[in-house]
Parts: C-alpha cells; sequence; structure tokens
C-alpha cells in the first residue's frame, strides 16, 4: 500500500469516528434538552400548583350505547363552514383553525369518511371543497 493510501484510509476511519461521536453527542443534547424541559415543568408545577387530573371516562359496551355517548357534531360543522363558500379550497389546518379542532390527523380522518361520502370533494394538492351537488345527512 502507498503512503498516500495508508493515510487516507487512516483518516477515513478517524472521520467516521468523529462522525458518530458527533451523533452520540446530538443525541445527547437531546435529552438533555428533554430533561431540561421537564425539570422545568416540574419546577413550575410545584411553584403554582400541579394541574388537575384528566377526567377518565368509561368505555361504551355496545355500538348502541357509544352512539349515544359521543354526539356526532364534527361532520355538520365542517358542513356548514365549506358550504357558506362552496367554490373555496380549504387544507385541513384551514378547517381545523376555524373549527377549534387541534388534532389534524383526526380531522383528515373524518374529512376522508366525507369524500368517500360524497359530501366533500378532495383536489389533488389535499385541499378539500364541498360538493354541492350533495346533500349531506346529519
Amino acid at each position: 500500500m502507498a503512503e498516500p493510501d495508508k493515510y487516507r484510509e487512516m483518516y477515513r476511519e478517524q472521520l467516521q469516528s468523529a462522525q458518530l461521536a458527533a451523533h452520540g453527542a446530538k443525541i445527547m443534547l437531546k435529552k438533555i434538552e428533554i430533561l431540561t424541559r421537564e425539570d422545568d415543568e416540574i419546577r413550575d408545577f410545584q411553584a403554582n400548583g400541579w394541574p388537575e387530573p384528566r377526567s377518565h371516562t368509561r368505555r361504551a359496551e355496545s355500538e348502541a350505547e357509544a352512539a349515544e355517548e359521543v354526539p356526532v357534531t364534527r361532520k355538520p360543522k365542517v358542513v356548514r363552514l365549506l358550504s357558506q363558500d362552496p367554490g373555496r379550497e380549504w387544507s385541513v389546518r384551514e378547517i381545523g383553525e376555524a373549527l377549534g379542532i387541534e388534532n389534524q390527523k383526526s380531522l383528515r380522518v373524518t374529512l376522508e369518511e366525507m369524500v368517500k361520502a360524497g359530501t366533500l370533494l378532495k383536489t389533488s394538492d389535499a385541499r378539500y371543497q364541498y360538493a354541492a351537488t350533495q346533500p349531506f345527512d346529519a
């Protein structure tokens, strides 16, 4: 092996080792940031009081009972909003903000159900529009 090749290989190995060490350091910094945020949160709780516990609800024993417990209000709200301006194409974020819905994944599932039912149209750029020819049964 020629001298330059020997040094080239040696420095490649050193570079790989340094890159691995840098990756490990980045992971440790992220973990430290998480722990610092959690420590700050605990100190805030200690100073200002602990948050109220979340309410726990029991699961419904049957589908009929589940339907009674959880009123379906999201779809009619979406229809009312989008039907106000039928030509407008809405993003999931815009619909969520207008209706006060924070969980975009859940909203996206609802919108996809409405597309399958023919209540909404979905454009190629993932925007939703009211399908004015399809009435919605609430």
